[in-house]
């Protein structure tokens, strides 16, 4: 069984408590802090779909294609940046000349 041994950790049973006690609630300010988290951002969340409720909800009107065009056709223009050539292989002098003996 494996068990971790700190030399920080005290001996003293009531201090061992205390410390136990203190990281227990920096476990529950911390959880706490979190739910408040949460919380706001649901708030705000339902304020921000109220309002925009209420507006009226504007959305874009839906695009009409002018040209008459495909809607399924995405019109562009493109540039090649690679270099579709094959790389050119250039052979060394090691200057031995090309007669091997």
């Amino acid at each position: 069984m494996f068990v971790f041994r700190s030399a920080i950790r005290p001996r003293n049973p009531l201090l061992r408590l205390l410390g136990g006690i203190l990281g227990f609630l920096a476990v529950l300010a911390v959880l706490a802090l979190g739910l408040f988290a949460f919380a706001a951002l649901v708030v705000g969340g339902a304020i921000w779909f109220v309002v925009n409720q209420l507006r009226g909800g504007r959305r874009p009107a839906p695009r009409t294609n002018p040209r008459g065009q495909d809607a399924d056709v995405i019109d562009g223009e493109f540039s090649i940046v690679g270099n579709p050539a094959p790389p050119v292989l250039i052979a060394r002098d090691n200057g031995q000349g090309s007669n091997r003996s």
